[in-house]
C-alpha cells in the first residue's frame, strides 16, 4: 500500500494490437522520451515506498527517456525482486514484495543507493 492507502489498479490492454499502432504512429520519436519520462515520473509518485512493484517498468521507461541513470537503479531493484522471487518460490528466503520495497534504493531525484535501515 503506497503512502498507507489502498490502491486499486487495474491493467489494461488494447483489444487489438491494430489500436496499439494507431496510437504508436501518433507519438513521434521526438516525443517519445519527455513522454516516457513523463510516465515513470507519475508511475514514481503513485507507488512511493512499492516502486518495487514497476521497476522493472520504470526501468524500461527511463531508458526511452535517456535517463541511465534512473534506468540502472530501477533495473537493479528489478533484478534484485527476481532473485528474491526466485529464492521464496524455491523455499530458501522467506519475503514479501514489501518487505524486498525496503531495499530499494531512494526515489528523489539524483539520490544516491544507500544500505537498508534496520530497527534499534
Amino acid at each position: 500500500m503506497p503512502g498507507g492507502r489502498a490502491l486499486h489498479l487495474s491493467r489494461y490492454e488494447f483489444a487489438s494490437r491494430f489500436y496499439w499502432q494507431a496510437l504508436r504512429r501518433l507519438v513521434t520519436p521526438e516525443q517519445l522520451p519527455e513522454l516516457s519520462r513523463r510516465l515513470a515520473e507519475a508511475l514514481v509518485r503513485l507507488y512511493g515506498h512499492e516502486q518495487v512493484l514497476v521497476s522493472r517498468l520504470l526501468s524500461e521507461l527511463y531508458t526511452a527517456a535517456h535517463d541511465m541513470d534512473q534506468a540502472a537503479r530501477h533495473q537493479s531493484t528489478a533484478q534484485l525482486q527476481a532473485t528474491a522471487d526466485g529464492m521464496e518460490l524455491v523455499g530458501m528466503v522467506p519475503l514479501s514484495t514489501s518487505g524486498l520495497a525496503g531495499l530499494a534504493p531512494p526515489a528523489q531525484a539524483g539520490a544516491r543507493h544507500s544500505p537498508p535501515h534496520t530497527a534499534e
